[in-house]
């Protein structure tokens, strides 16, 4: 198989800083679109016979596509390159406690395929690979796409997860092998593994509106509460990788039990599980609303049923999205205070309440923070929604594909 992921080839130095090279070349078409040979070669700073050299290859390989120059007047046409974006893809998947997103990438970033599909019981190990194992065929089936030119897998996993180490602390772990050496053996592809939140925030900047900014803050509002800081423009992992975890702020002194074991966490009132509870708890003792007519039973209320009650109206639902977001709001100035951001971007299923849950974050965060500070940090929702956390499953490849600058070619020599 043709292989463009460098940290996968094999040990053969000289071929191995010629696949380096080529990606930079790659890497350069895709961000300039059609080059002539003597463009690509002063822009990646090679000689001319070098560029010919190596675009030769690419050409043989697929990767690059002979461009026709449009006739000219006056002297030869220079020969150009474009980059081929269907040369290979990239796959993504984000793997949630209720469902699970899966977005399909060529080489030029264009999406070809998503699917958002019920999770399977997270806990099992052999049920949710499996099951993932079959949706990646059906994938490739449904597309018509080889899975040869499947280049690798970018997987987003909730809980504590060491992307470096290639391994989570909460989900699909073993004493024996790391998280990514069990997706490796049963995908038959290269894996990389990352939080999903820590997804989602690379998901924004490289689709979304952390784009170009400097400093930001991404909350996944879902069945928990999750944070990635984004610091001068790259992901703040912290020592162990596990920086985030916003969502066990203690919000209420002596509060109800969090399944982290501490009492008061911001999750036990407002994250996905928690707005469920809450919501069933009060329905349960007579409170009224729409929500209940054309249920079995209310233990069938959840976050999705309240946020869509809400955007039709429904008082109840909406009052147990501003009291979330109240809470929301209270954290969200902590951070304010701490960082100065320039951005904070909403995401996951409780950003799908849009303006409802969005007010009373941000009425909240003014209120709890120095006014020059709260006033200065923009509150959005996400405008990717779901899609954010496995988009950014994707770059967890496409970057060891593009991003050579930071390899030293004098290692191969």
């Amino acid at each position: 198989m043709r292989q463009l992921i460098i940290n996968s080839l094999g040990r053969n130095k000289v071929s191995t800083k010629r696949r380096i090279r080529k990606n930079q070349i790659l890497n350069v078409l895709r961000a300039r679109g059609t080059l002539s040979y003597t463009e690509i070669a002063r822009i990646t700073q090679f000689s001319l016979p070098m560029v010919s050299d190596l675009t030769r290859e690419l050409l043989d390989e697929g990767f690059v596509l002979p461009v026709t120059p449009e006739l000219s007047k006056v002297g030869r046409p220079p020969n150009e390159l474009k980059l081929n974006p269907d040369a290979g893809y990239i796959l993504g998947i984000d793997v949630g406690h209720i469902s699970t997103e899966f977005v399909l990438i060529n080489l030029a970033n264009d999406v070809l395929y998503t699917s958002d599909d019920p999770t399977i019981n997270i806990q099992n190990e052999s049920d949710i690979i499996a099951s993932l194992v079959i949706k990646i065929k059906a994938i490739m089936k449904e597309t018509h796409l080889s899975e040869e030119k499947l280049f690798g897998i970018g997987v987003a996993i909730p809980g504590l997860v060491n992307s470096n180490a290639g391994n989570s602390y909460t989900y699909l772990n073993t004493k024996d092998t790391t998280t990514q050496q069990i997706l490796e053996s049963h995908f038959k592809k290269p894996v990389r593994i990352e939080n999903d939140v820590k997804a989602m925030a690379l998901g924004e900047i490289g689709f979304g509106q952390a784009k170009n900014v400097t400093d930001a803050a991404c909350i996944n509002l879902g069945w928990g509460i999750g944070l990635a800081l984004i610091l001068n423009g790259t992901i703040h992992y912290g020592k162990s990788g596990f920086s985030g975890e916003f969502g066990h702020i203690n919000i209420i002194e002596d509060g109800l039990l969090c399944s982290c074991g501490k009492r008061g966490c911001l999750e036990t009132v407002a994250s996905g599980r928690a707005i469920g509870e809450i919501a069933r708890h009060l329905l349960k003792n007579g409170a009224e609303s729409r929500i209940k007519s054309g249920l079995e039973s209310l233990d069938e209320v959840d976050e999705k049923s309240i946020v869509e009650h809400a955007r039709k109206g429904d008082q109840f639902c909406i009052e147990i999205l501003q009291q979330a977001g109240n809470y929301i709001g209270r954290s969200i100035a902590v951070l304010i205070n701490l960082l100065n951001p320039e951005l904070i971007i909403l995401g996951g299923k409780g950003s799908a309440a849009r303006e409802l849950i969005l007010h009373p974050i941000r009425t909240a965060a003014v209120k709890y923070s120095l006014v020059e500070l709260g006033l200065d940090a923009k509150i959005v929702c996400s405008e990717l929604g779901d899609m954010a956390g496995c988009l950014g499953a994707t770059t967890l490849i496409t970057k060891e594909i593009f991003e050579t600058s930071h390899l030293d070619l004098q290692m191969y020599v």
